[in-house]
């Protein structure tokens, strides 16, 4: 007897696995066409090509800007505060320095780079200064990349040297310091009390830089002897005045000049003839010290000539003292006379009359002899 198989459904587990088949894809159609690839490559070359744009114009942008360039003003010889503000107008950036110079305080002596180099924009342009500006470098006219650093001198000015001899050390140390110099102080041997300033170097009342240095030298106590004082002068001597009314006035001066005395002239209305000596003081005869001075009064004479004024030829040499005094329409007398100061050697010292004289009188110029 046949057994026939049974299919037992066990509907708590569900409903039975089916497994699909994975089918291969169907073939397209025959006949339809590829899909289209142009539109994209066109859009990628746009893409590409814009970008280059881009790239070339930042580029190229950037590189103008960091070209360009500015001029440097020309500050030098004005005030530190003008400089600043008219190099700061330019697009640059100021930098100030001190250094010392004979201008007035707070004026620009040099600057750099110098007026009218070519720089970039927001450069640094030095100032050397104490106020005024008064050179500049690179030069006017220079041309620079911008950006390029200008230097531009101020001047520190100068000030007055105290005096301070006689102070004590603290003392003179502030005043130095407080007209803006700076101190140096040297011990040295000294009579007098101990720490007291007895020299300084630049001398008191003195032009100095502003921050220069100032010498002084303190006592450093009385354990040194003070050098013996100098021997006195020896006492001039005496001689007689010569007696010289009578004598015309270049003549009597010569004859007074040569006996060591100082004759001074003064013309006096009087009948005797023009140029005649008609007084002297003091009179002839009288003993005086060499180098006294002796006037001697000259005649106008009975019809006086117009006076005139006598050029001032002190200190020029006797060729041009009396090339002065002929154009001026005088005489001229030369005669020499000692002195012991050697700036006076050789020049004129003194001349006779000083002031007024006739016209076509005698002048006589003293010219300085140099006697140790």
């Amino acid at each position: 007897m046949r057994h026939e198989e049974e299919t037992v459904v066990d509907e708590a587990a569900g409903p039975p696995i089916v497994e699909e088949e994975e089918l291969p894809p169907e073939p397209p159609p025959r006949g339809a066409p590829p899909p289209l690839l142009w539109p994209w490559l066109l859009l990628l070359l746009v893409l590409v090509i814009g970008g280059l744009i881009a790239a070339w114009f930042l580029t190229h942008r950037g590189h103008h800007k960091h070209a360009a360039v500015v001029a440097v003003p020309n500050v030098v010889g004005q005030h530190e505060g003008a400089a600043v503000a008219r190099l700061n107008g330019a697009g640059l950036v100021s930098r100030v320095q001190t250094r010392p110079s004979s201008l007035p305080a707070g004026t620009v002596f040099a600057e750099h780079p110098s007026a009218g180099s070519r720089v970039t924009k927001h450069s640094v342009v030095t100032l050397e200064a104490n106020g005024t500006v008064i050179s500049q470098s690179p030069a006017a006219g220079n041309t620079v990349a911008k950006g390029s650093t200008a230097v531009i001198r101020v001047s520190r000015g100068l000030v007055k040297v105290p005096d301070v001899v006689g102070q004590s050390r603290p003392a003179a140390i502030a005043a130095v310091r407080g007209a803006g110099l700076v101190p140096t102080v040297f011990k040295v041997p000294s009579g007098q009390p101990k720490g007291t300033v007895v020299a300084q170097h630049p001398a008191a009342g003195a032009r100095a830089p502003r921050g220069s240095k100032v010498r002084l030298n303190v006592a450093q106590g009385a354990s040194a002897a003070p050098p013996p004082p100098p021997p006195p002068p020896p006492a001039p001597a005496k001689a007689t005045i010569p007696d010289v009314t009578g004598q015309q006035q270049d003549a009597a001066q010569k004859q007074l000049s040569d006996a060591g005395f100082d004759p001074k002239v003064v013309y006096v209305p009087s009948n005797q003839p023009a140029g005649t000596v008609v007084a002297q003081s003091p009179t002839g005869g009288t003993t005086a010290k060499k180098g006294t001075h002796v006037q001697i009064n000259a005649s106008l004479g009975p019809n006086p000539a117009a006076e005139k004024a006598v050029p001032d030829v002190i200190g020029l040499s006797p060729a041009k003292a009396a090339s002065r005094l002929r154009a001026a329409g005088f005489d001229v007398q030369q005669l020499n006379q000692t002195t012991q100061d050697r700036s006076k050697d050789g020049v004129v010292v003194d001349e006779q009359p000083g002031t007024k004289a006739p016209a076509g009188s005698s002048v006589t110029i003293y010219v300085g002899r140099f006697q140790t």
